[in-house]
């Protein structure tokens, strides 16, 4: 379980990512903004992406969220008495056999994946509409177009109360596979003209109006990741920051070399720190001598390899009062969740997911106004 403490608890020798609820709101508010007249959700999947589900939902539904998209029956449940009854939870791998009584008593729109999901649902008798989702191009889950005639006919038309796809590309704003895929997602949801329709997560919203439709279900953008210059730029929503734990100056002579695998080089006049920050935290292996981090506001190079629990990183550049506990940012205003993935020749969702259940999270909750 993840621990969440207070930052006066926090020791001072351990990593700790400070959550920042209001600029989750804030990433919110302006996804929905740019979603028109859409219903605007909140995907809180994977532990509202390393961040904290039970404390970001709870945020978002005090802000105005009403509507909440999770992977897995567990999650779902977890939501569910987290936010009561007036919430709207969809769970987008649907149902099996196993789950599908848990889905109709706490009250979960599965998202329809296949035809087994299909006769499943038929079966059940459940007294709400479900969701369906048709594949248009991602080839992963999803009615394929060939099945929807028959489910058409299999399933009465108040079992639907949503037709939802995804899109692959729309991280590519001009990728053609966004116009094909709206082109058939309009096609596809005709079928059915009584349901609400659903297309674009963070990406999709940036597309334009013409991809939002009547509800959006942004992710990434919620917490800090994805921006579209001159459109959507989110705010960070998470300092992850951790404790130098040594300083030194090595010896540049006989080809003196840093951490495992002697993969970086000491040179004159370097001046080392080592940070209680690993690849068990979800600072990435492949950050080594390329990812960084903020000392005392001065980006540093990560050099050498990142171990299970400690980094070592080139300071010499950093102010010299620089000293042992001095905590450095690996993520947060400085060091974008954006810029690190990069880095780490990965993507946002992969660093924040990976965030590690021993990293203690702050809440810091949004300021309550009048």
């Amino acid at each position: 379980m993840t621990l969440t403490m207070t930052s006066a608890n926090i020791p001072s020798s351990s990593p700790a990512a400070i959550v920042h609820l209001q600029n989750v709101v804030n990433n919110w508010k302006e996804l929905a903004r740019l979603s028109g007249a859409a219903d605007t959700g909140a995907v809180v999947k994977a532990n509202a992406y390393g961040l904290g589900a039970e404390q970001v939902a709870s945020t978002l539904y005090e802000a105005g969220c009403r509507t909440f998209f999770v992977a897995h029956i567990d999650e779902a449940i977890q939501i569910r008495k987290t936010l009561g009854n007036l919430a709207l939870v969809f769970i987008f791998h649907g149902i099996q056999a196993d789950n599908v009584d848990d889905v109709i008593a706490h009250d979960i729109v599965p998202v329809l994946n296949s035809t087994d999901q299909v006769e499943l649902w038929i079966r059940s008798g459940a007294p709400f509409p479900a969701a369906l989702h048709v594949d248009t191009g991602m080839n992963r889950l999803g009615l394929q177009l060939k099945e929807l005639a028959n489910v058409k006919k299999r399933l009465p038309a108040n079992r639907i109360g949503w037709v939802m796809s995804h899109l692959a590309c729309a991280d590519i704003p001009e990728h053609p596979m966004n116009a094909r895929q709206l082109a058939l997602f309009e096609k596809v949801a005709a079928i059915w003209p009584h349901a609400e329709k659903s297309l674009s997560n963070t990406a999709g919203i940036c597309l334009g109006s013409k991809y939002t439709f009547d509800l959006t279900r942004p992710g990434i953008g919620l917490y800090g990741g994805y921006s579209r210059k001159g459109v959507f730029t989110p705010s960070h929503c998470v300092t992850l920051s951790a404790p130098i734990l040594s300083i030194i100056e090595p010896d540049a002579s006989n080809e003196n070399t840093i951490g495992y695998g002697a993969t970086s080089k000491v040179t004159n006049g370097q001046r080392l720190a080592t940070i209680a920050l690993g690849y068990a935290d979800g600072a990435l292996r492949s950050l080594s001598n390329s990812g960084f981090v903020f000392v005392n506001g001065v980006p540093c190079s990560i050099v050498g390899r990142v171990s299970m629990d400690l980094i070592t990183i080139d300071i010499t550049n950093a102010p010299t009062r620089t000293t042992v506990l001095d905590r450095v940012e690996f993520l947060g205003q400085h060091a974008s969740v954006e810029i690190q993935a990069r880095a780490a020749s990965t993507a946002s969702y992969e660093l924040l997911t990976s965030m590690g259940e021993r990293i203690p999270r702050v809440y810091e909750h949004p300021i309550q106004t009048a």
